[in-house]
């Protein structure tokens, strides 16, 4: 979505992302004709749009202006041109009214922000003007300098000079605003502390998954060499491809070392709640690798069996390590072939035999653990997602996410396909969204832009509400599940959302019709909180701020780290298990 001057953008360097997939509709925004006529004029007039809307426009302060006050504003500064049809053309959606964002996008942003930096760093109106008017000293490097110690970094010191003003009298004018925002402030403060308490407990716990999962299959590593052979030694005696959650808890607890929940880690492998785990879920790239060599022996030399008779050149019945290598990589293998070894040599033996990889010989992996990554058929079912349900992310949430967990596997993957009708490369499309191979995707694999832009909102709500349910509430919405832009916009902009609403409002407005359910925004607190958020930072004070014995306390300082490893838990080990795993698969 070009815009056609820098009106349209925030220009600081923390400005949100503009994402070119996303286009703005025409009944969302304002004509930029319109928008660039009037901010040429204004910065002819007066310097600066921002200064121009709160003198001459605004004089209310409620932040919007109707048709009557844009004309009077105009006529003063001497407009010479019809002001009646440029106030049409401004006024996308017929509301009657603009807003200085329909003016002036990128200025809009940046008095946002002042002002929520305002809200946050002084007490009263008397502090404020205390903090930015000193009598005889409001030349503008000095209120720069002012404004830099107080902790403002968000640039555009002359323009906020001029709109506040240089005397305590005209500063209190031009910030009547203050009092409202600080009350916003304070109840964004009281919400918080109350949502953080109601989801302490589940955040908390996701992060103990992610750690207890860490350091079990560290364990395991250092131990056993790789997943897939602890799968084999530890979880099943017949080398079974699936494994029981009763199974698993039982002999879990013979695990020596760990002191993690094993339900927890449980709970984190069996995402779709099935009661089973398979080993493709317990160990993505090593599955990967197993299904390769068993596509490979089978194709070769038509059977496991015969596989082994060929590497076995000494007719031993046993081949060595080196020997497995050497003759593997010779008959055509490509793969990591010294992982490979490890996974196949259950008894740590350094040896193999034909008994120890029959297992493969009636294992039938997924298709997607051979496949290779399809681009032009993973475009194409997105295509058809977004033909089946108007926008990918309604695809998402009803036809991929059902749990809004932010993740989705192979199975809903394969169901999607079947219900759009998709016919092609299935697995190939997977591998091409799933290019890790980590065993699922979230929606930012699906949708890049459209996932960073909800995900900015949702790092908004979790720092200055707690979540998103807590800031929607807060809203002054007449129907949640029936919200049109303009009214979001406002409630966005009144609580001091500073990112691209339109973009954010195209995206959840899932059923195309200029409405948005908030549903479709607060499920995003069932996705893992961002690091970056605030969130995990806010949850660990709480606890640290609660605690009372040195092991509670002691404990928690694995918060941070849990969180960290929650953001990709596939990857997350212990370093002597991440060490272990990396020279074998480097070989």
């Amino acid at each position: 979505e070009g815009a056609a001057d820098d009106r349209s953008s925030p220009s600081s360097p923390s400005s949100p992302p503009s994402f070119p997939t996303l286009r703005r509709r025409r009944s969302f925004a304002p004509a930029e004709d319109a928008v660039r006529e009037l901010g040429t004029f204004l910065d002819e007039k007066i310097g600066s749009s921002l200064t121009a809307w709160l003198r001459h426009f605004d004089l209310d302060g409620d932040g919007k202006v109707t048709e009557a006050e844009f004309l009077e504003g105009m006529e003063a500064l001497g407009y010479p041109g019809s002001a009646g049809k440029l106030f049409n053309r401004l006024d996308f959606d017929n509301a009657g009214e603009i807003t200085f964002e329909d003016v002036d996008r990128a200025q809009s942003v940046t008095w946002q922000r002042f002002r929520s930096w305002c809200a946050k760093s002084y007490e009263s109106m008397d502090d404020l003007v205390g903090g930015l008017i000193v009598p005889g000293k409001n030349d503008e490097t000095a209120f720069k300098s002012r404004l830099s110690a107080a902790g403002w970094d968000g640039g555009s010191e002359e323009t906020l000079k001029e709109v506040v003003g240089v005397h305590p009298e005209s500063c209190e004018q031009s910030l009547k605003w203050f009092d409202e925002d600080r009350k916003r402030q304070q109840v964004k403060e009281r919400t918080k502390q109350k949502t953080l308490q109601t989801r302490c407990r589940k955040t908390l716990e996701a992060a103990q998954a992610s750690r207890d999962m860490a350091d079990l299959k560290g364990i395991l590593i250092s131990r056993y060499g790789s997943l897939i052979r602890a799968w084999r030694c530890v979880f099943t005696f017949d080398d079974a491809m699936t494994l029981h959650k009763t199974v698993f808890l039982k002999l879990g607890m013979r695990i020596k070392g760990f002191r993690g929940s094993l339900k927890l880690v449980w709970n984190a492998l069996d995402r779709d709640d099935s009661g089973l785990v398979t080993i493709d879920e317990w160990d993505p790239q090593g599955a990967e690798t197993l299904a390769h060599f068993q596509a490979w022996a089978k194709l070769q030399f038509g059977s496991i069996a015969s596989t082994f008779k060929a590497v076995d050149q000494r007719r031993s019945g046993k081949v060595l390590q080196a020997d497995f290598i050497e003759r593997v990589r010779a008959l055509g293998f490509e793969r990591s072939t010294k992982g490979l070894f490890n996974s196949l040599d259950k008894n740590g033996e350094k040896r193999l035999t034909e008994e120890s990889m029959l297992f493969l010989e009636a294992w039938k992996p997924l298709p997607f653990l051979t496949a290779a990554a399809n681009e032009a058929a993973f475009r194409e079912v997105k295509h058809m997602l977004v033909l089946r349900y108007k926008s990918m992310y309604a695809a998402w949430r009803r036809g991929l996410d059902r749990d809004s967990s932010n993740r989705a596997g192979w199975g809903e993957w394969e169901e999607a396909c079947k219900k759009i009708g998709f016919i092609g490369d299935v697995a190939g499309a997977w591998r091409a969204a799933d290019c890790d191979c980590s065993g699922s995707i979230s929606f930012s694999e699906l949708d890049p832009g459209s996932s960073e832009v909800l995900l900015s909102f949702k790092r908004w709500a979790d720092a200055e509400f707690g979540g998103v349910k807590a800031a929607i509430e807060a809203f002054d919405l007449a129907c949640p599940e029936l919200v049109e832009f303009r009214e979001f916009r406002e409630n966005c902009r009144k609580w001091g959302y500073d990112g691209d609403v339109l973009v954010l409002f195209q995206i959840i407005d899932t059923r195309r019709n200029g409405r948005a359910s908030m549903q479709d925004l607060t499920i995003l607190d069932d996705w893992p909180p961002t690091e970056d958020s605030g969130f995990v930072e806010a949850v660990e004070g709480m606890v640290l701020k609660n605690l009372s014995t040195p092991a509670s306390a002691r404990r928690s300082l694995h918060l941070r780290s849990s969180f960290r490893i929650g953001a990709d838990m596939g990857a997350a080990m212990s370093e002597t298990g991440a060490k272990t795993e990396r020279a074998s698969l480097s070989k």
